[in-house]
């Protein structure tokens, strides 16, 4: 009787979702047409752009690099993050670039990353303009290598790959094809409940089991519905 009932219910929901189907569609059809008008109109592209540096060891007469050369330069990765997004470097760029913030905004834009156990430096930089964010990454670059040099007086920082950028590079976000997903799936789901909520809040009588459950009485008989073409024949 349980696994009866639970067909009857299921083939009722179905029901429910077949008749509210018009409405489920349309919301998912505006869900995605107002993440459109979102993604397209009203959120800013921006950009990634990479460069990479390494922060090598000094040449050794033989021209091999010990452990403990290694180990040091490891432990230099740190303090040249800290210089590299420091206000002395980043005021140089900001000169040299003209551009119209301060070091604490273009910090925001930068991010550094190093893996563990490795000598190379990756400076990310995001800006709505990939040209821009282009000279940024290169720029800071090279203020950091003149600096770093006479702060710490010693020039042992390479430039691995400098930021390249074309017409063809893509902005790293909005993601559009994610955002006109959510946007539809976000306008599926409030259609079904809309759907759902229109069937279990209408109290109008909708079948011969609706009358006998509010009469409390059984029914005797149904009068059929007849079209005009049926009374024609």
């Amino acid at each position: 009787m349980e696994i009866q009932k639970e067909n009857v219910d299921l083939f009722k929901l179905l029901i429910i979702l077949k008749k509210g189907l018009r409405m489920i569609l349309l919301f998912s059809v505006l869900g995605l047409l107002l993440s459109a008008v979102v993604t397209f109109k009203f959120i800013t592209p921006k950009f990634q752009v990479k460069t990479q540096i390494i922060v090598r060891s000094s040449a050794n007469i033989d021209n091999q690099t010990t452990a403990q050369e290694i180990q040091g330069n490891l432990q230099l990765i740190h303090t040249y993050n800290e210089i590299l997004i420091s206000p002395i470097v980043l005021n140089q760029v900001i000169n040299q670039l003209h551009l119209n913030t301060t070091a604490a905004s273009l910090q925001h834009k930068i991010k550094l990353s190093t893996e563990t156990n490795s000598q190379v430096i990756t400076l990310s930089v995001n800006d709505k303009s990939k040209f821009v964010a282009k000279d940024i990454a290169n720029t800071t670059v090279d203020v950091f290598k003149t600096e770093v040099t006479k702060i710490m007086n010693i020039d042992n920082v390479v430039v691995l790959a400098p930021a390249i950028v074309s017409e063809n590079t893509a902005p790293i976000t909005p993601n559009k094809k994610i955002n006109l997903s959510i946007g539809a799936f976000v306008g599926l789901v409030i259609g079904l409940i809309i759907s759902l909520l229109r069937y279990f809040l209408d109290t109008t009588v909708k079948s011969s089991e609706d009358i006998e459950k509010l009469v409390e009485f059984p029914i005797l008989g149904e009068i059929p519905v007849i079209t005009m073409n049926e009374m024609e024949k």
